[in-house]
């Protein structure tokens, strides 16, 4: 089976530490078995070309039509003053309408020009397209080459020849897009703004990349979070003028639209000030925004009791975990002295411990995982039965999600003691085994292990919810590729995951970009547990050993407890 692996790409993100945006797949598809990855990522590109410093050349005299083409392509990596270089290779009415962001495509095998125009006096170019790059900077990386064929039209002027018909967009070989393109995370928010929810996207880094951001922001969420996020930005708004002037460190942001107004809510103006900062300041030079509305000045920072969206919040390192019979609750995993018990049975072992954010309400399942338990105010209680439960995970709005391998996947809800149980609808999953289901802690995304036709993948799906923010669906998902088959996946960060594989004892890091960090094998692997946000990453082996990561290794901590859970 054909699988796409990663590249850590240029500059600091080597170390892995980036994210890329995600293209949903069709309505009402069942998981493919391979197909497009939905990230950047390319395994073949070569990591040593990346740093390296590439000029565009203009079109040379007495060059060929070949040569105009192939120049044309590789001035691309040009972004500077709207790809000056490259225009010069187009005729002057092509130069003023041709769209270098309609969309990059990237290979990694040389591409071919004909000599020769065909019949209707057309060349055309054969490109070997590893990963696309669309206008609104999603990313989409093949699992196998997607050969592209664009047709050019060339003229003489004063001699020359240049391009007087072409395609929109860009075409780079990958370590020309390495060096020319990178990652930038747009935020949206989870239904209550309590929580910023990445979404990033690919864009030149040019100057005038702050204006790309923000007309993309303008236009709302990649289609896998569309119904599960929320923006503060009201629609049909749009920039009052074509550009996002940076003066000094501060981005000069002018909005316009039927919604938008100086008499708007304190609270509405400070979240969008809140949405634009939060974005923005990922761009390098960039501290704070100045808001205007129609070019007029807006105050912001003006609601005392405004709080902000958290971005990427740490979650508490307490963990639960079992002892003999009895469930506790640690500080941190190796501190044993603080440990209180929560519950104590004599019904049999506890497995697969799960704990809500609050630390008041626990889960965990029976060793036949037949039946799921929730221990709240010192109480426990099966609310659910059936067949090969994952491990439990809670959100934010008082809901605890388990998936059965069968891919039903049920809520129990935590309001009240009466523990009502539903189901959460997500078509695309009939007919796939789930090993792993995880909501996110802005519980706006499921993270999900799922196996289908032989093959395992990491699904991000985002949760769509009512009024009352009870989950109704899981959204049309992406796919991250990992390096191998996994077993299951547990939240590290707002953009990171690890990954195991039970059967080999491999894990990895993994980030929505599709870049990855390798860690050791672990012989014997049956878990893993991870402190969102918080750096902490445990496994646990068939005899109950516990181990903990550090700098990519497993190091083994003595401690009788097992099955570990943090928070979610």
């Amino acid at each position: 089976m054909d699988r796409s692996h990663i590249l850590s790409r240029r500059s600091l993100l080597t170390a892995g530490l980036s994210s890329a945006s995600l293209l949903a797949l069709n309505a009402c598809a069942s998981i493919p078995s391979n197909g497009a990855v939905n990230h950047y990522a390319d395994s073949r590109a070569d990591s040593a070309t990346q740093n390296s410093e590439i000029t565009p050349e203009g079109p040379q005299p007495g060059a060929s039509p070949e040569e105009i083409i192939r120049g044309f392509f590789h001035a691309g990596i040009g972004p500077d003053n709207d790809y000056e270089v490259a225009r010069r290779f187009l005729t002057d009415d092509l130069s003023e309408s041709w769209r270098p962001d309609a969309r990059t495509l990237i290979h990694t095998n040389s591409l071919s020009v004909t000599a020769e125009p065909d019949e209707e006096g057309r060349f055309r170019a054969t490109v070997p397209a590893t990963t696309e790059i669309d206008e609104v900077g999603l990313a989409t990386s093949f699992a196998e080459e997607s050969t592209e064929y664009l047709l050019f039209n060339l003229t003489q002027v004063q001699g020359e020849w240049r391009i007087s018909q072409a395609p929109d967009g860009l075409v780079l070989e990958q370590s020309e897009f390495e060096q020319s393109f990178d990652s930038f995370t747009l935020y949206f928010y989870d239904p209550t703004f309590t929580y910023a929810v990445p979404d990033v996207r690919w864009f030149a880094d040019r100057s005038s990349v702050a204006t790309s951001i923000v007309r993309v922001l303008l236009q709302g969420p990649a289609p896998y979070l569309l119904d599960a996020v929320r923006s503060a930005l009201p629609e049909n708004t749009s920039l009052t003028r074509n550009s996002v002037p940076i003066n000094g460190t501060s981005a000069e942001v002018s909005l316009q639209g039927s919604n938008i107004s100086p008499d708007m809510s304190q609270l509405d103006i400070e979240r969008i000030n809140s949405q634009l900062t939060q974005t923005l300041e990922l761009v390098s030079g960039i501290e704070s925004v100045t808001l205007l509305f129609d070019d007029q000045p807006v105050t912001t920072n003006a609601l005392d009791n405004y709080i902000e969206p958290r971005v990427n919040p740490v979650v508490s390192q307490n963990v639960v975990g079992v002892d003999g019979s009895t469930l506790r609750i640690r500080s941190e995993v190796l501190n044993r002295e603080s440990q209180q018990t929560v519950y104590s049975t004599s019904e049999g072992d506890m497995v697969h411990t799960a704990m809500g954010y609050n630390r008041q309400v626990f889960s965990y399942l029976s060793s036949d995982l037949s039946s799921v338990y929730l221990i709240k105010n010192s109480e426990s209680r099966v609310v659910l039965q059936g067949s090969e439960f994952c491990t439990p995970s809670f959100d934010q709005f008082q809901w605890m999600w388990v998936a059965e391998a069968d891919a039903t996947l049920h809520l129990v809800s935590l309001a009240g003691n009466d523990f009502a149980t539903d189901e959460v609808q997500a078509d695309w999953l009939d007919g796939a085994r789930v090993s792993a289901l995880r909501i996110a802690r802005d519980g706006s995304r499921a993270a999900i292990v799922a196996e289908s036709e032989g093959s395992s993948f990491l699904w991000i799906s985002g949760v769509r919810r009512n009024a009352d923010n009870k989950p109704e669906e899981l959204i049309q998902p992406v796919r991250i590729a990992t390096n191998f088959e996994i077993s299951d996946a547990r939240w590290t960060s707002d953009q990171s995951l690890v990954v195991a594989n039970y059967q080999t004892g491999e894990s990895e890091l993994v980030y929505l970009s599709g870049e990855q960090s390798e860690i050791s094998q672990l012989d014997s692997l049956t878990q893993v547990a991870a402190c969102i946000g918080g750096d902490q990453v445990i496994a646990q082996t068939a005899n109950q050993g516990i181990y903990m990561l550090v700098d990519r290794t497993w190091s083994r901590i003595e401690t009788a407890t097992h099955d570990f859970s943090y928070s979610g």
